[in-house]
């Protein structure tokens, strides 16, 4: 070997030996037992009668133990294979390398990549997960331990030797264990009380897919449409679109949960008051619809979204919340009801007919749909014409003195038959975002504390398909024939001004001279036209609308006089036969460039009209041109027709303006 070579090899060596100059070098623990992989808040590791706040990465040896505070929590990593979770107010010792809880809850994890046992002591049991199988274990002062197994299955043994092994879904509480000196056990099971197993009944109701998959199965399977199954905690589900099943501690009722949704059915930390027990859902999926009918104050099934946890409740009758998840967050809607959302930036109540946004363990909210153009305050019968085939309607109202909440009502039905909207809200406004057109009931009724309603005010609104935009009679001006002959003459028009035809008999002329005064100055002509022929035609708008005076010149080719007509009146009126209301401007969707724009119509005799509040000037036959200030973006304009006869007409216009 060359001195270069056996050189090169001390470098390597020395910066090897050198690579944690400067910081301290980890020190592993040759007899670790445990090793600290996640922790949040208050975690402690003592190791005789020390302690000091436990920190990620720190290794655990016989003797240590770790307790958690009423925040904290912490992950394990055993040497021997497998992960303990450790839960708020526990105290967890390694008297040797098995795990001994000595209070407050663990979940154990067996190793899902070596074929290696998990063990956790308990008082003088021990419980033995094989791979991948997952088990809660619990104890309190004065109580007796519990097992509780999610996945796989899990032995435990006696201080006898005593063996009971129960499987996913099932609960286990201890005895007390036989004393050493007590002889042999009189059973195997003896010292162990297996609770009642936990078994709820899943009804398919709807039309869609059903599938579930049971702690103990490998694969899911399907649920007819109609079939009820029995199903126990952990059980998971797959409902797809239009399926819908009713989960419950009895057949046929319970909570009612509608696909597409995926999640696992769990017993709820609750039980009845007649001690049944209640389900608890875990939202696995990407939506879920949860409904329940009762009575005020029923609570329906509490869940889990993104980290925030939900409770329901039915405030008048019936409980309707959905769960839509989007790409980076869930919107959780309240259709009826009401939802308690926890989060870590605190708690906040969703009423009906709100969201909330939900992300990362927080909660924003409530939120509302914006604001409708149209605004329902009073009672009675409203009309709205509207362009599109829905608008989003705001109804407001003031709360009655004493009242602890309003029952809103809307529905087709004038008998509120099938309500769209129906439950007891505290807020003073609802906004349906998306009202079709149609006849739509509605009532809002006071509510005080015990639930005692008050009167009622009610009204109906009727929205209309908007017609206002079209034209009265004729697209293309009407032509009319004014005979010399008939004398004074009176046309009336809707729409365009019209087109004449002027007429007159032969006076043996070589030509003729028509000439047009208005009436009220007849010293200048406003229109002068020479022809060879006994008629001359004038173009749509070459007369407006007023009063004038005509006649005609019949003249030799030399220019001398041959007769001359007499003085014809031609009286142009407009024939106000409107319906309601015509909007010649502005058109809907129309794009405005400038601050203003001038709102021009027609409406019936008799009837008002104010234009975003502010009250039209109208003329004679019933006109109006308003001046309408913008700004910048979509602006909504209001027309409001009040009609003494047809009571009051909306019509709504939206136009933007850079």
């Amino acid at each position: 070997m060359t001195r270069a070579v056996v050189a090169a090899l001390l470098l390597v060596i020395l910066l090897t030996e050198c690579r944690w100059c400067g910081e301290k070098k980890p020190s592993v623990p040759p007899d670790w037992v445990a090793r600290v992989v996640a922790l949040k808040g208050d975690v402690r590791v003592a190791e005789g009668p020390n302690a000091a706040a436990a920190k990620q990465g720190d290794y655990l040896r016989v003797g240590c133990r770790l307790e958690t505070g009423a925040t904290g929590e912490a992950t394990l990593d055993l040497r021997t294979g497998g992960s303990l979770k450790i839960k708020p107010n526990s105290l967890v010792e390694f008297r040797s390398t098995m795990p001994q809880l000595q209070r407050g809850e663990v979940v154990g994890m067996g190793s899902r990549v070596q074929a290696a046992e998990l063990v956790i002591g308990v008082g003088r049991r021990k419980i033995r997960l094989p791979t991948a199988a997952e088990a809660t274990v619990s104890t309190a002062a004065g109580g007796d331990p519990t097992v509780q197994v999610a996945f796989g299955k899990a032995t435990i043994e006696g201080p006898e030797g005593d063996k009971q092994t129960i499987v996913a879904g099932k609960r286990l509480v201890f005895g007390s264990p036989a004393k050493p000196d007590a002889g042999p056990a009189s059973r195997p099971d003896a010292g162990i009380v297996v609770a009642p197993e936990v078994v709820f009944y899943l009804q398919a109701t709807g039309k869609g897919r059903v599938m579930i998959k049971r702690p103990d199965a490998k694969r899911f399977v399907l649920v007819r449409p109609g079939e009820t199954v029995k199903i126990t905690p952990g059980t998971r589900l797959k409902l797809a679109a239009k399926a819908k099943v009713v989960v419950g501690p009895e057949k046929g009722t319970g909570t009612t949960v509608t696909g597409p949704a995926q999640f696992t059915v769990e017993e709820g930390p609750d039980k009845t008051p007649d001690g049944k027990p209640t389900v608890r859902l875990e939202n696995t999926g990407n939506e879920i619809t949860v409904s329940l009918h009762g009575k005020p104050g029923k609570e329906g099934t509490p869940f889990e979204v993104d980290g925030v946890k939900v409770q329901t409740r039915i405030t008048w009758n019936r409980l309707d919340v959905k769960v839509r998840k989007e790409r980076t967050r869930s919107v959780l809607s309240v259709g009826a009801g009401e939802a308690t959302l926890a989060a870590k930036n605190g708690t906040q109540r969703i009423e009906a007919g709100q969201d909330s946004i939900i992300a990362k363990g927080k909660a924003s909210g409530p939120q509302m749909p914006p604001a409708g153009v149209m605004e329902v305050r009073t009672g009675g019968t409203m009309r709205v014409f509207a362009a599109g085939p829905s608008i989003p309607v705001t109804f407001k109202w003031n709360p009655a003195e004493g009242a602890k909440g309003s029952l809103v009502e809307v529905s087709r039905s004038a008998g509120f038959g099938n309500p769209i909207f129906s439950d007891v809200i505290q807020r003073r406004q609802l906004t349906l975002p998306q009202v079709p057109r149609g006849s739509l009931y509605w009532r809002v009724t006071p509510v005080d504390g015990s639930g005692k309603a008050g009167k009622a005010v009610q009204g109906h609104l009727v929205l209309v398909k908007d017609t206002s935009h079209r034209t009265l009679k004729d697209r293309q001006a009407p032509k009319n024939v004014i005979q010399e002959s008939f004398g004074n003459t009176t046309v009336y028009y809707q729409n365009l001004l019209p087109r004449f035809t002027f007429r007159w008999e032969s006076m043996g002329a070589d030509k003729y001279q028509v000439k047009i005064y208005r009436e009220q100055n007849i010293t200048k002509p406003i229109f002068t036209s020479e022809t060879k022929s006994t008629e001359m035609l004038l173009a749509a708008g070459k007369l407006g609308e007023g009063t004038y005076v005509w006649y005609v010149a019949g003249r030799n080719a030399d220019g001398s006089l041959v007769r001359a007509s007499k003085f014809r009146r031609l009286q142009i009126k407009y024939d106000n036969a409107t319906p309601d209301l015509q909007i010649v401007y502005p058109p809907n969707g129309a794009v405005v460039s400038g601050g203003s724009l001038e709102a021009k119509g027609v409406t019936i005799p008799g009837s008002k009209v104010m234009i975003n509040g502010v009250k039209a000037e109208l003329d004679e036959t019933y006109r109006f041109t308003h001046v309408v200030k913008l700004k910048p973006g979509v602006n909504n304009i209001i027309f409001l027709v009040v009609d003494p006869r047809r009571g009051s007409s909306y019509y709504l216009r939206q136009v933007s303006s850079p």
